[in-house]
C-alpha cells in the first residue's frame, strides 16, 4: 500500500515546477518527487534511454526506493524498478547503467542486475562473491569492468547482456597481501582494424597510503598485452579516472597528476602536477581543449598538444561531476557547492551558477554531486537535488 502511495505522489507532482530567475537560460518543465526523506549524493548519473530518463533514489532513512524510468517531456512514471536482492548493500553509485537493444545493465557492488527497459522486469540477476567496479564500460553486447578480489589482487573482465558469467581478461600480477587492487573499466579506440583497450591497473597499500598507479595498453583484437606501465611515483594514490584516448594519445588523470602518453609506445609527452587531486573529475576533451577540475575549486583549460595552460577559472566549485558539452557550452555539478555550474567552451571562463530550487526551502537539498544529463536532441537537461528529480529545457 506504502509503494502505491508513494507513486500515487510521483505522479500528482509530476509537472509541478516553478520558474527559475530569469538570469538563468532553463526553464522547468517537471520536478518530481522520488522520496519524501532526504537523499544521498550515492545516485546514479541520470541515464538518458529512448523510452525515458532513469534516476536512482537512495534515501537516509526510509525504504530503499530503487530505479524510476521518468518520461523525458513530463516527467510521468514509466515504471519503477524494486527487485534488489539485498537491500543493505543496494547503495546506487554513479555511472553503472549501460543498454543494448532493450536491456539494462546495473552493476551494484556484489549484485549485478538485467531489467527490460520497456517492462522495468527483472532479467537476471546475480550476487557475487566480489565487489565488481562502480563503473562499466560498454562495447557492443559487452560489459567491461574491474572486479575486486581484495587480498591480494584484482581483474578485469567482460561479461554479456544476456550471459552474466565473466570472462577473465586480465590479473593483475601483484603479490602483496598488503596490497589492494584499484582497478576501473577501459577506454577503448579504434586503429588500423584493431580495438586498443586502456585501463587502470593500479593498488594501494593500506598499511602505508602509497600506491602504485600503472596502466595496461592491450590490443583486445589479438588478444596481447601491449604495455604496463607506472604513471607515477609511489605515493598517496588517490586512483585513476578512465582514460581519454584522442590522436593516439592517451589522457590521464592520476592522484594529483595529469599526464599525456603515447598510445603505442607508453612514451610520456607531458605531464602537470598539481597541489590537490585532480583524479575526482574525469577529464573533458572539446575541440582540442582539455579541461581538467581541481579540489583546489578550480577549473583548467590545457592545451591538449603540449599541456601549455590556456586558461585558469577560480571558484568552479572544485572536484565534480563529470562535465558535460552541449552547444558551447560545459555543465557540471559541483561537489563542493551543490551548485550547477555552467562554463563557455571557448575560454573556459564562468557563464552562471545556479542552486537548487529547493535549497531556499530546506539548506540540505543542493543538487546531487552524482551529476545530470543532457538530451542533444531535445536541448533538455535532467538533474537531481536529495529528494526531487527535475527537468529543464535550455533554452540558450
Amino acid at each position: 500500500m506504502r509503494s502505491i502511495i508513494i507513486i500515487i505522489n510521483i505522479l500528482l507532482l509530476t509537472g509541478c515546477h516553478k520558474d527559475n530567475n530569469d538570469v538563468f537560460p532553463l526553464k522547468m518543465n517537471w520536478k518530481v518527487l522520488l522520496h519524501e526523506m532526504q537523499g544521498t549524493s550515492g545516485t546514479i548519473e541520470q541515464y538518458l534511454l529512448d523510452n525515458g530518463v532513469l534516476f536512482s533514489s537512495n534515501p537516509y532513512l526510509g525504504d530503499y526506493r530503487g530505479y524510476f524510468l521518468l518520461n523525458k517531456g513530463n516527467g510521468s512514471l514509466v515504471w519503477h524498478w524494486k527487485d534488489n536482492i539485498k537491500e543493505l548493500e543496494s547503495h546506487l553509485f554513479d555511472n553503472k547503467v549501460s543498454d543494448y537493444q532493450g536491456r539494462i545493465i546495473i552493476n551494484n557492488r556484489r549484485e549485478r542486475y538485467c531489467i527490460d527497459q520497456y517492462s522495468g522486469k527483472t532479467i537476471w540477476k546475480i550476487r557475487d562473491d566480489w565487489d565488481y567496479g562502480s563503473d562499466i564500460q560498454q562495447v557492443d553486447n559487452m560489459i567491461y569492468c574491474g572486479r575486486d578480489l581484495d587480498y591480494p589482487n584484482a581483474e578485469l573482465v567482460r561479461y554479456t547482456f544476456h550471459d552474466p558469467i565473466p570472462e577473465i581478461l586480465w590479473e593483475n600480477p601483484t603479490d602483496s597481501t598488503n596490497m589492494r587492487e584499484y582497478d576501473l573499466p577501459p577506454a577503448f579506440t579504434e586503429q588500423n582494424g584493431n580495438t586498443w583497450m586502456v585501463f587502470s591497473d593500479g593498488f594501494v597499500n593500506y598499511d602505508n597510503g602509497k600506491g602504485h598507479p600503472w596502466l595496461v595498453c592491450y590490443n583486445l583484437t589479438a588478444d596481447s598485452l601491449i604495455w604496463r606501465r607506472q604513471v607515477s611515483d609511489a605515493w598517496f594514490h588517490a586512483g585513476i579516472r578512465i582514460p581519454l584516448i584522442h590522436n593516439n594519445r592517451i589522457y590521464v588523470a592520476e592522484s594529483f597528476h595529469v599526464v599525456c602518453l603515447d598510445l603505442f609506445t607508453c612514451e610520456e609527452i607531458w605531464r602537470k602536477t598539481y597541489g590537490n587531486q585532480v583524479s575526482y573529475t574525469p577529464l573533458l576533451l572539446v575541440n582540442d581543449q582539455l579541461f581538467v577540475a581541481c579540489e583546489d575549486e578550480f577549473i583548467d583549460m590545457v592545451n591538449p598538444v603540449n599541456g601549455l595552460l590556456l586558461h585558469h577559472e577560480e571558484g568552479s566549485g572544485g572536484s565534480a561531476s563529470k562535465m558535460h558539452y552541449h552547444k558551447g557550452k560545459i555543465y557540471y555539478v559541483s561537489g563542493g557547492d551543490g551548485q550547477l555550474h555552467c562554463l563557455d567552451e571557448g575560454t573556459g571562463k564562468h557563464l552562471w551558477t545556479m542552486e537548487g530550487p529547493e535549497r531556499q526551502n530546506d539548506s540540505d537539498l543542493s543538487f546531487d554531486g552524482a551529476g545530470l544529463a543532457i538530451d542533444p536532441e531535445t536541448d533538455m537537461l535532467y538533474i537531481t537535488d536529495y529528494r526531487y528529480a527535475y527537468g529543464y529545457k535550455i533554452l540558450e
